[in-house]
């Protein structure tokens, strides 16, 4: 109740999936769900509270995936700028290490860490702009992935 648009889209998740047997991240990127579409020919007007497990545990993937690859395409792009800008800056010894749900790890010398930190966090925040959210990033700079929590 408190986020009608967020159940919006988890009702209009699921409902995309029982039709058409998939559904589309924000950039279109595709999870096939094909069993969705057996669920309301099988349980007809049951609630997703009171489908079994396995009816709800499909159609929450139809919401999982629209949230989580989404994001994934977010960082995907902030990492493509974020290369070119780092290319673009003459910074040679900077290395993206890994992505880990919405961070991107990077390394470099300690005396590029504070620009390459700006470089980061201006790629996260700008390389994809949303309609109605402002994407914020906040850059942490360490010796270690440990120092990092």
């Amino acid at each position: 109740e408190s986020f009608p648009d967020v159940a919006k889209m988890m009702i209009d998740s699921h409902n995309m999936a029982k039709r058409d047997g998939f559904v589309t991240n924000l950039f279109g990127r595709k999870r096939r769900i094909p069993e969705a579409m057996q669920i309301d020919k099988h349980y007809k007007n049951i609630p997703h509270g009171e489908l079994p497990y396995e009816a709800r545990s499909t159609l929450n993937l139809s919401v999982n995936h629209r949230i989580q690859s989404t994001g994934a395409s977010i960082c995907n792009r902030a990492m493509i700028k974020f290369y070119n800008d780092v290319r673009q800056a003459g910074i040679e010894e900077c290395h993206i290490v890994m992505q880990v749900h919405d961070e991107i790890i990077v390394e470099c010398l300690e005396q590029d860490a504070e620009n390459v930190a700006l470089l980061l966090q201006n790629a996260m925040e700008t390389a994809t702009i949303l309609d109605t959210i402002d994407l914020a990033a906040e850059p942490k700079i360490a010796n270690n992935l440990a120092d990092l929590k």
